[in-house]
């Protein structure tokens, strides 16, 4: 479990990623799930999350969830704006315009890497892997795509290999 808490943690240094911080927290909790299954585990979460509510309730109570709120804004959006989070950071308008390509070539697509090309003003990549394999490849390619992403789902809670799972998770 060591070198596994380790590598994620030289995860988020060197990645400076939100999804990569979620997706290596999710990896480990399914390649760790066998001990989350204990009596102390379970206590641990029960008490944490009852504290949480609990600090919830003071913080609605007296008033000061919005500077509470605005201040895990600052922590989390890296421009600190509430609209950063709220559009996936910037993901909606993305995806609008990666589907108003999609509209005009449905079935083929336009090929691989196209991103630099067609989307110019909207960072150069959809940042979704279903959209831009629907971009890239058409229907066909998108139709793969959730194939792929639903066999990473059906491997990360059947296998019976915990690493197997948390590799899974990850990638998905």
């Amino acid at each position: 479990a060591a070198p596994c808490v380790l590598l994620y943690g030289w995860t988020i240094v060197l990645a400076k990623s939100r999804t990569a911080i979620v997706a290596g927290f999710v990896a480990m909790l399914l390649a760790s799930v066998d001990q989350l299954r204990t009596k102390a585990s379970i206590v641990a979460f029960t008490t944490a999350t009852t504290g949480g509510m609990a600090l919830l309730l003071f913080l609605f109570a007296t008033g000061s969830e919005e500077r509470v709120v605005d201040k895990l804004v600052g922590l989390v959006a890296k421009t600190g704006k509430a609209e950063e989070i709220t559009s996936g950071t910037g993901r909606t308008d993305i995806w609008a315009e990666a589907s108003k390509h999609i509209a005009e070539r449905p079935m083929l697509g336009y090929g691989i890497n196209v991103g630099p090309v067609l989307l110019i003003d909207h960072s150069q990549a959809t940042h979704n892997a279903i959209v831009n394999a629907t971009l890239s490849g058409g229907a066909f390619g998108g139709l793969i795509m959730i194939g792929l992403q639903l066999w990473l789902v059906w491997l990360a809670v059947s296998s019976p290999h915990l690493a197997i799972r948390g590799i899974a998770a990850f990638l998905f």
